[in-house]
């Protein structure tokens, strides 16, 4: 999603920020630039919420999922690299299925089809992690893919 700018590259009506579970982090709650126009909030009020202190616990939450949208929006625009990068740092900010099956999605992508294939071995199998029932499917239909082109350049290879 483009940035907020003075320069006007965000025009009226389009939906920027970074979903959370306290609301949208780049417009403070706010969905549209005209909500944040309308809003007008007084000088006081934006000087107590940019001074407001957060927990490390609720920094390591916002940046968990600025980083996901990160890695999402790289991965829309075809830079599987900058997407790895941020699942794989978002993943590391704080342990869980989203960023962890993106991040080997994104292996596949690059064509790290033996790393994405331990990585999903790994979450099915081996890790600890709550897996949602959409990540679990993903990496079964991922790791299925997988093993399918490799009887199909095997069987390729006895031709």
């Amino acid at each position: 999603q483009p940035p907020l700018s003075r320069r006007g590259s965000v025009t009226p009506g389009e939906s920027v920020g970074v979903p959370s579970p306290r609301g949208r982090l780049s417009l403070g709650g706010f969905s549209t630039v005209d909500e944040v126009r309308m809003a007008a909030p007084k000088p006081k009020e934006v000087l107590q919420q940019l001074t407001r202190r957060v927990t490390d616990a609720e920094a390591k939450v916002d940046a968990h999922y600025a980083l996901i949208a990160l890695g999402r929006s790289a991965n829309d625009r075809g830079d599987f690299r900058a997407a790895l990068e941020a699942f794989e740092a978002a993943f590391k900010l704080q342990p869980e299925c989203v960023a962890f099956v993106s991040a080997a999605n994104m292996r596949l992508k690059l064509g790290q089809t033996d790393v994405a294939k331990e990585l999903y071995s790994y979450i099915l199998t081996q890790s600890t992690m709550q897996l949602s029932a959409s990540a679990e499917e993903v990496a079964v239909r991922k790791l299925r893919q997988i093993e399918s082109e490799a009887n199909l350049k095997a069987k390729m290879a006895k031709l």
